[in-house]
């Protein structure tokens, strides 16, 4: 018998198991309610805060776990204008935010964008001021679609990033401002 061909077979057996992608079900989509103003996760106000296409699995607000994981669209174009204030790190699919909504990110909190795609027609503010505030676009294509506005607050701790091997590409119509940092 030729045990190096059999080595061989077992390791590269082994390779694609590691390798294969996690199988995760079809993204939930989370939606903001309309014209609301509070944290992205408020335990005594979730269920008023968020509404969810399918219930989920383990979660109370959007972040991938547990088998779960999250659309996010703050307000869908509904009436009134909210603001979220992101009070922890989580990391989702995909982010949608509105026009007149806008999303906070508090001081030393990060959002992860799995899928790496963000559709901002509103206002995605990073307002770290002594810790790292992150927003992270990890999808191989990632993209930044939309006529909003990214601001990163006056601090170098406020970042834009993508990870190793993907390209950022932001819409002609879409703004990025302020004095932090984008990083690919």
């Amino acid at each position: 018998m030729n045990y190096r061909h059999s080595i061989r077979i077992v390791c590269a057996t082994a390779l694609l198991t590691i390798m294969a992608p996690v199988a995760w079900g079809a993204a939930i989509t989370a939606t903001w309610n309309t014209g609301v103003t509070d944290s992205w996760n408020n335990v005594a106000n979730n269920a008023a805060n968020w509404s969810f296409s399918t219930p989920p699995a383990t979660a109370v607000f959007p972040t991938n776990s547990g088998g779960d994981t999250f659309a996010v669209q703050i307000d869908n174009s509904g009436i009134g204008n909210s603001t979220v204030n992101l009070n922890t790190s989580v990391t989702i699919d995909s982010l949608g935010v509105s026009g007149g909504d806008t999303l906070n990110f508090n001081n030393s909190f990060d959002m992860n964008v799995a899928a790496g795609t963000i559709n901002n027609n509103g206002a995605i503010n990073l307002t770290g001021t002594s810790s790292t505030t992150d927003l992270t676009l990890s999808g191989v294509a990632a993209a930044i679609n939309g006529t909003g506005t990214i601001t990163l607050g006056n601090s170098t701790a406020n970042r834009i990033l993508g990870t190793a091997g993907n390209i950022i590409t932001q819409a002609a119509g879409h703004t990025i401002q302020g004095s932090g940092s984008v990083l690919n």
